[in-house]
């Protein structure tokens, strides 16, 4: 869920987040690439889109970051990610996500074998299957025998037997090897065969690989002289005895050369059961995926549980919020006592954290290199994994940029938790002009300052100009002014030792406003407050002071603000009671709000209504020390009625979520005048963008909607109900601000 705005003022809108990535080229059609993916429950997925964006999900389901980093929800299903151009919002994309349970990944070489003189190269082919990133990482087995980059091995001076190796990226375990004899010049005919021996199940398969030596002619006859079958591939299927058999490969050129591996046939083996991994450590409330392998039986399919926090069938575990040591078990369906675990630890809050440096590269030169540093703390384990999408990076994170131009990805990950960064860093050729801001956000009659370089040093000298007549101005150090109106214009930065290269910022003049998207709007809205938990866990005066708060709001000029956004009504509000839930709330956020206001309502026998607000008030505060929210609003269904809702939990458990500062209206408690600024921001958002589809201002890198523009901007006391309240401020389109009345 997308929480935008002020750390503590902020909303959800289930699963819906906007977001904004740059558009270096010249306009294009908006596209989104990938169009369509396969992916497993919770699996990662970077989507880009050929404009500036904004993304959303239209079923709610799975998260999307605002650079399009898209991750898979737990469901299976056909979900879609939708780009909508952030300069033209009715031109939209939208891409196909169909999440399957995930398959198992292999992996394969071609060749299998190969023989080779010393120094002499050979290329490898290899195939990952049941996964969407057919990537591998190559290594060689042995050390010393030669070295490998992208499939091309070159063999070292020794003679030898070696192996190459491609283990998949989806999942290192998954690996393929091929085997190389290095031979001297002018050897023998001879022949040998990889593996020389195997292990294997009655009536299984295995490949074993013959390497001819000495001869043009490099095929072979194979035999299987003591039981079993061996096709013209070395592919040998086990007899249903238990035994040693032999695997024989006769060279076609000269029939006196032969070569014997041995294949060690078994019984059944006995079933066991595995987790990777086997230990991680997250911070509380977080998720992991999990990953259950079985052997010993056809059926892998395993029952998942956990002694503290939940796990879902496909291992896919959330942590308690709690610090500690936790345990999630993955059991064998086929045989209940054979049972893996793996150990989750939970850090405190906020002290798992993973940073890059740098974070916000300037461009670099093609082939040129760059060196970046991670740095994890809260955890004991510091590895770091560097992975990129182009160019190259080597485990000490030293980043050496393609020779193809382009905006590249750098990822470092923990080696042992579930936790990582991502930096973009573009590949430029020599010579070129970069600008920053590449974008930027103004208003109108106000100034920002341009930088420019030169790509690949040299005379870093520029000349500024500014695109079109009536665009504004610019100097000669980069302060651009921006007219006296809204609209979008250009600033050019041209080098004076080459001036055919030049680059452009685009600034966009806005006052800020929020835009109508079309979405519906509540114009005759009620509100019911739903008051769940332990009544005394709230302040004294919280329940008496809401339903004040509410009832009182209707006809006051605060609320008068919300009538520019209700497309020619005006916005009333009634209060309709309060109803009381007496379950506990979970110890974490809950992840179906709208099942609550259903079970409240349907305690009363009250049907659901789609036009009033459900501000359900929690007694508990989930992460109170380290909050990421102080209320958000969202929307669902009850009965198959859409319902529009606010969670708001309990302000007196969270100091960071309570105004500090000033006097307070009336004064009044604290606690509750934090708490009915937090009614008031999220009720005004619910009136004016209900389904995050209304009025927001698309400027922003996320949703920000008419309370988030104002979040702690205070102007003095709003009266309802007969006395003052500290209310936040609302943004107003019609006065370019935030405002407590019209």
């Amino acid at each position: 869920m997308g929480r935008p705005g002020w750390v503590l003022l902020a909303v959800a809108v289930s699963g819906c987040g906007r977001g904004v990535e740059s558009d270096r080229g010249a306009p294009a059609p908006l596209a989104v690439s990938p169009a369509s993916v396969n992916l497993p429950p919770g699996a990662p997925q970077r989507f880009s889109a050929t404009v500036a964006v904004t993304w959303s999900l239209p079923e709610g389901a799975g998260s999307i970051t605002e650079a399009g980093e898209y991750i898979a929800p737990a469901t299976p299903g056909t979900y879609h990610v939708m780009a909508t151009s952030k300069t033209d919002p009715m031109q939209t994309a939208i891409a196909t996500v169909t999440v399957s349970l995930t398959p198992v990944v292999s992996v394969s070489m071609d060749p299998a074998g190969v023989s080779v003189a010393p120094g002499a190269i050979a290329t490898f082919t290899a195939s990952v299957r049941g996964t969407p990133d057919l990537g591998v990482s190559w290594s060689v087995q042995e050390s010393g025998g030669g070295s490998v980059l992208d499939g091309v091995y070159t063999a070292p001076a020794a003679p030898g037997v070696y192996h190459v190796v491609a283990a998949a990226h989806a999942d290192p375990t998954k690996t393929a090897s091929a085997a190389v004899l290095v031979t001297a010049p002018g050897h023998l005919v001879s022949v040998q065969i990889d593996p020389a021996a195997a292990t294997l199940r009655a009536g299984n398969t295995v490949r074993f690989n013959a390497i001819v030596t000495g001869a043009a002619d490099a095929s072979v006859t194979w035999t299987a002289p003591d039981g079993g079958t061996v096709d013209s591939a070395g592919l040998f299927l086990a007899p249903t005895g238990v035994g040693d058999y032999r695997v024989v490969a006769t060279s076609r050129a000269d029939s006196s050369k032969a070569a014997t591996a041995v294949a060690h046939v078994q019984l059944e083996p006995v079933i066991a059961v595995s987790i990777s991994p086997a230990a991680f450590m997250v911070a509380g409330g977080s998720l992991q995926q999990l990953v259950a392998t079985v052997t010993g039986t056809a059926d892998t399919r395993v029952a998942w549980s956990a002694d503290a926090g939940t796990v879902d069938d496909t291992g896919r575990y959330r942590s308690p919020s709690a610090p500690g040591a936790y345990h999630v078990f993955a059991r064998s369906v086929t045989d209940s006592t054979k049972v893996a675990t793996a150990v989750c630890t939970v850090s405190p809050p906020d002290q798992v954290t993973l940073t890059v440096a740098p974070d916000s590269p300037a461009p670099i030169v093609t082939g040129s290199q760059l060196q970046f540093t991670a740095t994890i703390t809260g955890l004991s384990d510091t590895r770091v994994l560097w992975s990129v999408d182009g160019g190259a990076i080597d485990a000490n994170g030293l980043y050496t940029a393609p020779q193809t131009t382009g905006r590249y990805l750098v990822m470092a990950e923990s080696a042992s938790a579930h936790n990582g960064r991502g930096v973009f860093v573009t590949v430029v050729t020599p010579g070129t002009v970069v600008v920053t801001p590449e974008q930027a956000v103004i208003q109108p009659g106000t100034s920002v300052q341009m930088q420019a370089s030169v790509a690949g040093g040299g005379d870093q000298r520029v000349t500024w100009s500014v695109a079109d007549p009536g665009a504004g101005s610019v100097n000669g150090n980069g302060v651009y002014t921006a007219p006296r109106l809204e609209g979008t214009f250009r600033v050019i930065a041209t080098s004076m030792a080459d001036p055919t290269r030049s680059a452009a910022s685009t600034v966009k003049s806005s006052w800020g406003n929020l835009q109508d998207f079309g979405g519906r709007v509540v114009p005759d809205a009620k509100a019911v407050a739903v008051w769940w938990g332990d009544p005394n866990a709230f302040p004294p005066d919280a329940r008496s002071s809401m339903e004040a708060l509410l009832a009182g709001l209707n006809g006051t000029s605060y609320l008068a603000i919300a009538d520019q956004y209700m497309r020619g009504k005006k916005a009333t509000l009634s209060f309709a009671g309060s109803l009381q839930l007496s379950s506990a709330p979970p110890d974490q956020e809950p992840p179906d709000l709208a099942a609550v206001v259903c079970e409240a309502l349907d305690a009363q026998g009250a049907p659901p209504d789609p036009n009033t607000a459900y501000m359900v008030y929690a007694a508990n505060f989930p992460g109170a020390a380290h909050p990421t929210f102080c209320g958000w609003h969202s929307w669902a269904t009850c009965h198959g009625t859409a319902i529009l809702m606010a969670y708001l939990p309990n302000l007196a458990l969270s100091p960071s979520c309570q105004w500090p500062g000033g006097s307070v209206c009336d004064g009044g408690d604290v606690v509750t005048q934090s708490l009915a600024t937090v009614t008031a921001h999220e009720l005004m958002e619910i009136l004016t963008d209900p389904t995050a589809t209304s009025w927001y201002d698309p400027d922003k890198g996320h949703i920000d909607e008419i309370a988030d523009k104002c979040v702690r901007v205070f102007q003095g006391c709003t009266q309802a109900s007969g006395r003052g309240w500290q209310l936040q401020a609302e943004w107003s389109n019609s006065a370019h601000d935030c405002v407590t009345q019209p």
